[in-house]
């Protein structure tokens, strides 16, 4: 078994509280994200913040550690981490613009207090750092003694993209007997981050911090068959007796971690810290972290960890959906075997049944994540056991409660067609073709029949949208004739929208489908006689029908337009070519001149100037161009080509995070429409 430190060296004091300072803004030498306070959240956030859970596209985690023992006012650490990745997902370039706002919800609703604030980050001086480190956010919040329901909500401004996370935080009073009132398991965070910090934390903050060695991680990653380190950080008095186990994605124990105390020290009035050694399981993935102690509450233990043979190469934003996939959230018995062909078939039924509305209950509590894969798991298992029958007992099993959902009220229809949406992606994620397929359909059948008994038209919107978030799913992981049929189907359902025929057109072409993507388009263009990407597409399709000079005469057609757009870059790209393919390099030259003042940072313009002016005999002209072209930047700004031939994930974007929003908000139907436990 190799030797793995999970925690970071204890640095000085000095030099933390001087990084510290820095990271708070306390400093011009912090060149980073511009934060300010904003106002309330808009009335569709705060419903989502009032009604508490989990979701949303944005990949995230959250956590919050008690900084200091105090019997009145407890500082309490936020940290919120986003996936750079996601973030940038469907971004245009440009500024990031993060709205955040964070909620400590005390017992019968009251809001203790909250924070909302903007994050403003360049992307053309820190989009590299953001794709690849991801962004931390880091704030205060000051709390009496009690418990609390910490609600935290962040949302990219310019794609909707957003995130909801939810943490039960527990900041006891004193104990009579002198044991400690709450503890903290801490892994200080190794990995580099593009830090946010909110003038919330200020310097006291700082120094809270600098005694357990820098923020904690929100999702540690850990070295699997490896020993190593963590703190347990005791308030009120000393650090107990604690025994910590992991569970895998099925709800089994893999065993405590056998923690050894290497060492005890006071950090400060009130607060002492021990540091374990634990031994790690051989084991990849996504894991629950459990504690056992003598203590009433366990304060800031990270939910989850995640197991990597080289945790160094494997950081919490470059984590697979397979990882994702494979969650369970701690207090969750193991499955029971089902021994399906030995099985009474009524009994058999009873027990699939009674799985199935367990986990549907679970995500209308607002634990998503957890019940999806708990779900995967139970119905791989389910197949498993029972190879040639398995799939059509559940089905048999699930068919009955389907239709009387269907029944009953439709609101409740859309979160569990979501909760259909993610098992069809764990699934896939799992190499579990068979299963997500039938997760795909289950999920389409209550879109369809949501949109049927649609009482307005925006019911019906929201069903062909999320039809094809169901969609964007599936062009992720290579499916794009499926994914064509599902937004067909959702242009039907609403008619009106050229954007949706345009992104039929896409992905039809995308496929090699070009007839029916010519057909998509008409349609678009009935709809949008101007809108310029269909006409672009018009023009690309006759290129690749041999229709040169009909294709060049939309393309100049684009170009007339006075617009500064992506669609005008590609028309460009392709009238240049056309010119250079028939040797007309002086054509090609006194085209581009105007466009590349037009375009000047984008660099394909100006080394086509530079080929073009050089054939064409002007070599001053083209020296000039070639030195543009190289002091061109467009660091994080999607190349217009790309945006053309990539499939239609970005626009079909949009609407997603309404749906996802409503999803949520829905949740207390879904749990009101499901029949009760034992009924």
């Amino acid at each position: 078994m190799t030797r793995a430190h999970l925690r970071a060296p204890r640095r000085s004091a000095v030099a933390l509280l001087t990084t510290l300072a820095l990271v708070a803004g306390a400093g011009a030498a912090y060149a980073g994200p511009v934060i300010r306070s904003i106002g309330a959240p808009s009335a569709p956030v705060a419903a989502l913040l009032a009604r508490g859970g989990e979701g949303g596209p944005l990949r995230v985690a959250a956590t919050a550690l008690p900084l200091a023992y105090d019997t009145r006012s407890i500082p309490t650490l936020v940290v919120l981490e986003l996936d750079g990745a996601s973030l940038l997902s469907g971004h245009p370039g440009g500024l990031l613009g993060l709205e955040i706002h964070v909620y400590a919800v005390a017992p019968g609703g009251r809001i203790a207090t909250s924070i909302s604030e903007g994050v403003a980050i360049d992307l053309s001086d820190l989009g590299e750092a953001v794709e690849r480190d991801g962004v931390r956010w880091l704030a205060r919040l000051d709390l009496a003694p009690g418990d609390y329901d910490l609600r935290l909500f962040v949302r990219e401004r310019r794609t909707g993209s957003f995130g909801l996370r939810s943490l039960r935080l527990v900041l006891p009073s004193p104990r009579e007997d002198g044991a400690a009132a709450f503890l903290a398991a801490v892994v200080p965070d190794p990995r580099p981050w593009l830090d946010a910090p909110s003038p919330t934390l200020g310097a006291d903050a700082s120094a809270a911090l600098a005694k357990v060695g820098g923020p904690p991680s929100a999702l540690p990653v850990l070295a699997a068959a490896a020993t190593g380190e963590l703190e347990l950080w005791a308030g009120g008095g000393p650090v107990p007796q604690v025994a910590l186990r992991l569970t895998d994605g099925r709800g089994l124990d893999l065993g405590a971690l056998g923690p050894r105390v290497l060492g005890e020290e006071p950090l400060g009035p009130g607060v002492s810290v021990a540091n374990l050694e634990i031994a790690l399981p051989d084991k990849s993935g996504l894991l629950d972290l459990r504690a056992e102690t003598a203590l009433r509450e366990v304060v800031s233990l990270p939910r989850r960890v995640v197991l990597r043979p080289d945790p160094q190469g494997a950081a919490w934003h470059q984590l697979s959906r397979v990882d994702v996939a494979t969650a369970q959230v701690a207090g969750d018995p193991p499955r029971p075997e089902h021994s399906l062909p030995r099985a009474l078939e009524a009994r058999a039924t009873r027990v699939l049944t009674d799985a199935i509305l367990t986990d549907w209950r679970r995500y209308a509590d607002g634990d998503r994540e957890g019940a999806v894969a708990a779900h995967q798991a139970f119905e791989a298992g389910t197949v498993e056991a029972d190879r040639r029958y398995g799939m059509g007992r559940l089905q048999s099993a699930e068919q009955p409660l389907l239709d009387r959902l269907a029944g009953q009220d439709h609101a409740s229809l859309l979160p569990l067609a979501l909760f259909y949406r993610d098992l069809l992606r764990s699934h896939l994620a799992s190499g579990r073709i068979g299963l997500a397929r039938r997760a795909e359909t289950v999920s389409e059948r209550l879109l369809v029949e949501l949109a049927a008994g649609a009482a307005d038209d925006s019911e019906r919107r929201l069903s062909a949208m999320a039809l094809e978030s169901v969609a964007s799913e599936l062009i992720e992981i290579g499916a794009p004739r499926r994914a064509a049929e599902l937004i067909e189907r959702s242009a039907e359902l609403v008619p009106g929208r050229p954007s949706v025929w345009v992104a039929l057109a896409t992905l039809l072409e995308y496929s090699g489908d070009l007839d029916r993507a010519r057909d998509a388009l008409a349609r678009a263009l009935e709809i949008a006689p101007t809108d310029r990407e269909a006409r672009l597409r018009v023009g690309r399709l006759a290129e690749l029908g041999g229709l040169e000079e009909r294709a060049a005469q939309g393309f100049d057609r684009l170009l007339a337009e006075p617009v500064a757009d992506w669609v005008g870059v590609v028309a460009a790209q392709e009238r240049v070519r056309q010119l250079l393919d028939q040797d007309d390099f002086a054509g090609a030259a006194n085209l581009l001149g105007p466009l590349v003042e037009r375009w000047p940072r984008e660099p394909s313009l100006w080394v086509a100037l530079a080929f073009a002016a050089e054939r064409a005999g002007d070599r001053t002209t083209s020296r000039h161009a070639v030195e543009q072209a190289a002091a061109v930047d467009r660091a994080f700004a999607i190349a217009p080509r790309k945006l053309y031939a990539s499939p239609p994930r970005l626009s079909l974007a949009a609407g997603r995070s309404e749906v996802e929003m409503q999803g949520l908000l829905r949740l207390d139907a879904l749990a009101a429409a499901l029949p009760k436990e034992g009924s």
